[in-house]
């Protein structure tokens, strides 16, 4: 048993620096942070003020490119210019595997 926990402890930390050192998960973390958690707010705002029309739209109806500028453009007029993970922030539309809603606005499940 005392061999179990040691592999145990030695595979978590193998695993813990992996993710925090090799994959960089501290600095994703803090982008999300940044973007979804408010600490850089100002970009949300921007591109939820700037996306309104679209984001109305039934989701088939949406265009991802104009949706991708248009988070691009909230992004870049924000504080949030600063980080270094504004690349890995994407715009997509998907449909919910719950209620197979198509739109952006009416899937209950949330």
């Amino acid at each position: 048993m005392q061999n179990i926990q040691a592999a145990f402890a030695r595979s978590s930390q193998a695993l813990l620096h992996l993710l925090q050192h090799d994959l960089g998960l501290n600095n994703t973390l803090a982008a999300l942070k940044h973007y979804f958690l408010l600490d850089k707010g100002d970009m949300l705002l921007s591109f939820l003020d700037t996306a309104e029309e679209e984001l109305s739209k039934p989701a088939s109806e949406v265009s991802v490119i104009r949706l991708q500028s248009l988070l691009d453009l909230g992004m870049n007029c924000s504080a949030a210019t600063i980080s270094t993970c504004m690349c890995c922030v994407a715009a997509t539309i998907s449909t919910c595997m719950c209620c197979a809603a198509a739109t952006t606005s009416t899937c209950m499940c949330l």
